[in-house]
């Protein structure tokens, strides 16, 4: 049995699922079972409505949701986006100093000319020179006592020239006329003086002086006399020519 109430058909019992009779329009119904039960009432024609309202808007709702994450989404990797980008040169002006350095005029380079100078008469020479030269005048100087040639012997001598015996200790004689009147007495005592084996044991040489060491024997057979003698001899250079400063005849024995 089939029964509608409000529309909505009832064939049992919504309890015991027995049959049920309907009372009318009363919204009730006798069971055999339950007895007399309140049926349900027929759903208005609101609740569908209302149903898919509510789906609607739930569906508006997920859509704004996506959208508004979809918005954020693009947000953030546009932050991100920015941050990865090198930053850009400040636009603020920078104040820039310029420091101007004074000019410097060039002048041509102005190139020496060399005039032609005069010739010197004390032009230096190699030193192997000036020993050849020294040892020369050494030859003529002990040449000129041998032979007792008093003004050759004087000539080897600078005007001042001084001639020492023992450092001075037995002797000095200063200029021309002194040493000549020196050597004039010792030939009077010793006629036949002779200077023999003669060594130049040192010769320096600089620019314009010279330093020299001879040794040898003196010696004279009329007088049974021979004596060994080193002789320092200090030099200096004159118009090209070498003349004796000082010596100094110092006894051996």
């Amino acid at each position: 049995m089939i029964s509608e109430v409000n529309d909505v058909a009832l064939s049992s019992c919504p309890k015991c699922g027995g049959s049920l009779q309907v009372l009318g329009a009363t919204g009730r119904g006798v069971c055999s079972t339950c007895g007399i039960i309140d049926l349900p009432s027929a759903p208005t024609q609101k609740e569908p409505v209302q149903s898919e309202n509510r789906l609607r808007n739930m569906i508006v709702s997920r859509k704004i949701i996506v959208i508004a994450l979809i918005v954020i989404i693009i947000g953030v990797g546009g932050v991100f986006y920015i941050l990865q980008q090198p930053s850009e040169p400040s636009l603020t002006p920078t104040r820039t100093t310029i420091i101007q350095s004074p000019t410097t005029t060039m002048k041509p380079t102005e190139i020496p000319t060399h005039s032609p100078s005069p010739t010197s008469t004390t032009t230096a020479t190699p030193i192997i020179n000036e020993e050849t030269k020294i040892k020369e005048m050494l030859n003529g100087y002990y040449d000129a006592f041998n032979k007792h040639h008093i003004e050759k012997y004087l000539d080897y001598f600078k005007d001042n020239g001084q001639k020492l015996y023992n450092h001075g200790e037995d002797g000095i004689y200063t200029g021309h006329e002194s040493i000549e009147d020196q050597l004039k007495l010792i030939l009077q005592v010793y006629p036949d003086i002779t200077l023999k084996n003669i060594d130049i044991t040192k010769l320096e040489i600089s620019e314009e002086t010279a330093t020299i060491e001879c040794k040898y024997l003196v010696s004279s057979e009329k007088r049974q006399y021979i004596e060994q003698v080193t002789e320092y001899i200090q030099l200096v250079k004159i118009n090209d020519a070498w003349k004796i400063a000082q010596t100094d005849l110092v006894s051996e024995s």
